[in-house]
């Protein structure tokens, strides 16, 4: 049973979930792509690799997590620290730069304007077009 939900996955950050809107994803690819990028080049162990170990919304900006946290390149450091600084001009629900803005009532979130009078189950249920961000070390 485990054997063959090993070899289905193709990324170690299918190992970990995503605890943020899916706005956030052009934020978060790109760090994906180069963590799984880094971890070809070291040709380690798989048990070495460099893996994200929690994705998730806080206080309304995104927190990125990687273990070992000891060996994250500083090119990789760069890159995750500006992902978390552009989610807070990012909306976590559609990833539209336009007119967002925190919101504080109980939940402190990161919204457009559009996204901020929907309620979240149906922003849930929209298909929304993604954006992957460029994000230079």
């Amino acid at each position: 049973m485990f054997q063959d939900r090993k070899t289905q996955i193709k990324d170690n950050f299918e190992l970990v979930g995503i605890e943020c809107g899916s706005g956030w994803y052009g934020l978060i690819m790109p760090i994906i792509i180069e963590l799984n990028k880094f971890n070809k080049e070291q040709k380690t162990n798989a048990w070495e690799d460099l893996k994200p170990s929690q994705i998730k919304e806080k206080w309304g900006g995104l927190r990125f997590y990687c273990s070992p946290s000891e060996h994250i390149p500083e090119h990789i450091y760069k890159m995750i620290k500006k992902a978390e600084e552009l989610s807070y001009h990012i909306c976590e629900k559609c990833g539209s730069p336009k007119d967002v803005g925190r919101t504080t009532s109980g939940w402190i979130t990161t919204l457009c304007k559009i996204r901020n009078t929907f309620s979240y189950k149906d922003t849930a249920m929209m298909k929304i077009k993604h954006t992957i961000f460029h994000i230079e070390s």
